[in-house]
């Protein structure tokens, strides 16, 4: 009996010695080459933004998921703390993610790197500049992808400073401020996918600010960002290769297919940049042959109201506009020659597209549909365009200062609404 006391005494004092455990994390990995860098400019302050809570779970996903040491996922965090998630700290922060945080639901276990040294307003391009110029420059690799994750308003841009208050303040497009940051990054450091994580940002006029810098971009037409809620898809995919851009820019479309990832978007699109030309051309002749004749005007404003639209009613998607104008019998003739010349630019265009298969889910998923008929995005073919041809004074002077001016599709918008004046 004394002798199993003993032993057990024993077992007790020996569980009680300290042991010597593997920390969670590595050291700062800055200077080691990796295959890919991802950074991550991550606004959740939008003026005191509701919606802080979605971009907090996407770092819970980062958190809980690991890079497998090929992966520096880096990134610069902007909130509020109107979201009690780690404290509910406000300010701008900065890490290296090794994904070994295990997904603690009150803090975020991520390696905290030194923090910016002045004062970050998220919606300022130099902001997200300096961010990559720092990350890009700390952190080699072979190749580079540019995540911003933020609220998006379409052609007028992305990353507000106060999304309820003052909506015009953004990352602007119209007058180049999107284009510019993205173009003195690239010109630094090689960027080969550049992520538009807000909603709306899927559209033809996006693609004015990207083309000549980047190759690849993948964007969402529908509220959600396209890679919202699926980290835990894309840092496998990342980590597994090949690592060949194109693949991983269309693989990461089809991970919309994920149970996760279906809350939180309608529609992903990955486009090849260097067909944003061929497309603009082929935008600018069906909008010429809109421009010129009252009869094709009105074949476009039917189609148009036709067409899928999104979350913003304006929005609506450019290939199923086209896809009507070349089905109609009764169109214009060179309208219709133009429309199937978009289609096919389109094709050269959109590398990979994917849309949520079933109906909107409350306010997390998006309103693919004709009016009065919401529900999937199934016939969104990856690119929108902003086509306001109700009533109203329909073009905005910001709209006008953007570069797709240089095209007729302002004139051809104009040319339907006073088609349409003249018809009643």
């Amino acid at each position: 009996m004394r002798g199993a006391t003993l032993a057990l005494s024993a077992i007790i004092l020996l569980s009680c010695i300290p042991r010597d455990r593997p920390a969670k994390h590595s050291a700062d990995p800055a200077g080691e080459h990796r295959l890919w860098l991802v950074m991550v400019f991550m606004n959740a302050d939008s003026g005191g933004d509701p919606h802080e809570w979605i971009l907090m779970d996407d770092l819970e996903l980062m958190d809980a998921t690991p890079t497998g040491g090929s992966i520096h996922l880096v990134l610069q965090v902007s909130r509020c703390g109107r979201d009690p998630y780690d404290g509910a700290w406000r300010g701008t922060r900065r890490y290296h993610v090794d994904g070994l945080g295990g997904g603690d639901p009150v803090g975020f276990g991520a390696h905290r790197l030194e923090d910016p040294r002045n004062d970050v307003d998220p919606s300022d391009g130099e902001a997200l500049w300096e961010f990559a110029r720092w990350a890009s420059a700390r952190y080699p690799a072979d190749h580079r992808m540019l995540v911003v994750e933020a609220h998006g308003s379409g052609w007028r841009g992305l990353s507000p400073c106060d999304i309820e208050n003052d909506p015009a303040c953004l990352i602007t497009i119209p007058d180049g401020e999107l284009r510019g940051a993205i173009a003195r990054i690239a010109g630094e450091h090689r960027l080969d996918i550049v992520a538009l994580n807000s909603c709306l940002m899927g559209m033809w006029e996006t693609g004015f600010a990207l083309r000549g810098s980047v190759r690849y971009a993948l964007t969402s037409e529908e509220i959600g960002g396209p890679l919202l809620g699926s980290w835990h898809d894309i840092l496998p995919r990342l980590a597994r290769g090949p690592d060949d851009p194109a693949s991983v820019c269309a693989d990461l479309t089809a991970t919309i297919d994920g149970e996760q990832t279906k809350a939180n978007t309608a529609t992903r699109t990955c486009v090849d940049l260097e067909g944003h030309e061929a497309l603009t051309r082929a935008v600018d002749g069906m909008a010429a042959a809109a421009a010129s004749d009252a009869r094709a005007a009105l074949d476009l404003a039917r189609a148009i109201d036709l067409s899928l639209n999104f979350t913003k009613p304006a929005h609506h998607d450019l290939g199923d506009i086209a896809a009507i104008i070349s089905k109609d019998a009764d169109a214009e003739p060179p309208l219709r020659a133009a429309a199937a010349e978009v289609l096919e630019a389109l094709d050269g265009y959109v590398v990979a597209h994917a849309s949520s298969p079933f109906a909107g889910m409350g306010w997390s998923h998006g309103v693919c549909g004709a009016p009065g008929d919401r529900g999937t995005c199934e016939r969104s073919t990856g690119v929108a365009i902003w086509a306001p041809i109700d009533e109203t004074p329909h073009l905005v002077p910001v709209y006008l200062e953007g570069p797709w001016c240089a095209t007729r599709w302002d004139e051809a918008l104009s040319a339907v609404v006073a088609a349409r004046h003249d018809q009643q």
